[in-house]
């Protein structure tokens, strides 16, 4: 994400106040790295920009940008029914209405769930549904074909699930392309805004809580390049941004302006899959854990604020012990490919995420240039957007896809392992999966640390370092705090003008 706030007619790099504009208006303008695939929630790609949606579009469950405990949205009582996490009850808020004037009730949070699991987007297959109940006016019951720990992640955001939509978008979806129509403190004005470049919002009158609307405009523009964004803020028509690693240490310098940061963002991976006959080996997956030299990786491209990570960086499954489990050491990698048969060298496809900055092609080319100095060679296929990352990595036809993953829950990612993401099966990972599923929540953590520590050593996937959540901005707006929760909670809700 980017944020921005601008004054108007404010270009020359002074220090006045950003909560208004000359007439008097609070003015909120807002800037993302990255487009909506649609307004449809059900149909978008793109989850690096998901928290514009809350602007619009309260969740069921709400995660809190600073604890990332989940707590009440939508639904005002929630947890799961019985026992085993195969069932999971909420009951909704009764004065709540949709932004076209709809009435929010059980009929049609049931109505939107519905219409998700069927409506052929890119997130369908995580939420395993099985039946949905209404046992109540207000009340909603959901049914899983599997145990579904993790169903308050989807609930409150997480891959779109948890952003319920009026009924009339789901009975004539070109609405829903054409406007984001949920319950949310704002609305989208279509005619001043453009879709992939920028969208405009303003105070929605209906909206339950009008304490939680703190800006008479928002303005969200689409910036994709860092450089650009930092130049902005030192001109003064930007007052706040994403941060990125390549510009922090210009923006440490810009009077006025504070960087933010938090470990616990992103998680750039290999994910490593079952399609590459070369990867079946775990000798040959060890080898590539063993060729990167993760510390000079991580200085070079993140400095102080990143930190090198043999393992996926999880909320409730991950185990220090094993964070720097393989050194660096190519004349090992050098020998496990050798005796995997390789010692000739081999060839693996690789697609990146092109679009996404230091985070995407950046760093995969880094990796690949120590691959190369142990007889690796990856050939990279950069995609363009997020849908084209996900068509490509789901085509099969690729090694090896690189995927930047923020701090979850591990039952978030599960598909991982599954046969649509294609990493290397393993059985003991399934029996592992499977107690964790169903356990309590307060046995989980221990459980999915096992996980964790399999993943690492049958090298699963290629882990090089995790990144802090990095904002830029202005020391006159309030609210602001860089947490993993960032991403998706309604953090921006926080923001306000300095009293």
């Amino acid at each position: 994400m980017a944020l921005l706030v601008t004054v108007a007619g404010c270009g020359d790099g002074s220090s006045s106040s950003t909560s208004s504009s000359r007439s008097g208006e609070k003015v909120l303008r807002y800037g993302v790295t990255s487009k909506l695939d649609t307004y449809n929630p059900a149909r978008d790609s793109v989850t690096g920009a998901t928290n514009i949606r809350y602007l619009t579009t309260e969740t069921i469950l709400e995660k809190d940008p600073e604890t990332g405990q989940y707590g009440p949205g939508l639904a005002t009582e929630f947890g799961f029914a019985g026992r085993g996490n195969t069932a999971y009850e909420f009951t909704l808020r009764e004065d709540a209405s949709f932004s076209d004037g709809t009435p929010l009730d059980a009929a049609a949070v049931k109505k939107w769930l519905e219409y998700f699991s069927r409506a052929g987007g890119p997130w369908v297959g995580l939420v395993a549904l099985r039946s949905i109940e209404t046992p109540g006016r207000y009340t909603v019951r959901l049914n899983f074909r599997v145990p579904s720990p993790n169903i308050e992640y989807f609930l409150a955001g997480g891959n779109n699930w948890g952003f319920v939509s009026s009924p009339r978008g789901v009975d004539d979806p070109k609405l829903l392309a054409q406007d984001m129509m949920g319950v949310g403190p704002y609305v989208m004005d279509p005619g001043e805004s453009v879709a992939g470049d920028h969208y405009t919002f303003t105070p929605n009158d209906r909206y339950y809580d009008q304490s939680k609307v703190k800006w008479d405009k928002i303005v969200v523009k689409v910036i994709t390049d860092p450089s650009t964004m930092v130049k902005a803020l030192q001109a003064g028509e930007l007052d706040a941004s994403q941060g990125d690693f390549s510009t922090v240490g210009t923006a440490e310098r810009v009077p006025g302006l504070k960087v933010h940061w938090g470990q616990g963002g992103w998680d750039p991976i290999l994910l490593l899959t079952k399609h590459s006959e070369p990867l079946r080996d775990v000798r040959v997956r060890q080898a590539l854990n063993y060729a990167i030299d993760r510390e000079a990786i991580t200085q070079a491209m993140l400095g102080k604020y990143g930190e090198p990570t043999s393992e996926w960086v999880t909320t409730d499954g991950f185990d220090p012990e094993y964070q720097d489990y393989y050194e660096y050491d190519p004349e090992k990698a050098k020998r496990l490919l050798e005796a995997a048969g390789y010692g000739d060298g081999l060839t693996l496809k690789v697609v990146d995420q092109g679009y996404y900055g230091n985070l995407g092609d950046r760093m995969v080319q880094i990796v690949a240039d120590y691959m190369s100095r142990v007889g690796v060679t990856f050939q990279v296929t950069k995609a363009t957007s997020a849908s084209e990352h996900l068509e490509k990595g789901l085509s099969g036809a690729f090694d090896a896809w690189q995927f930047a993953v923020g701090s979850v829950p591990t039952a978030t990612f599960l598909d991982f392992f599954g046969e649509g993401f294609g990493v290397i099966p393993d059985p003991e990972l399934d029996e592992i999966a499977a107690r964790a599923s169903v356990a309590p929540k307060e046995e989980m953590p221990e459980i999915w640390k096992e996980f964790s520590r399999r993943t690492v050593e049958q090298a699963s996937m290629l882990n090089i370092f995790t990144t802090p959540v990095l904002l830029y901005a202005r020391d006159d707006i309030e609210g602001v705090v860089a947490t993993p929760a960032f991403g998706v909670s309604p953090a921006l809700l926080q923001w306000e003008p300095a009293r």
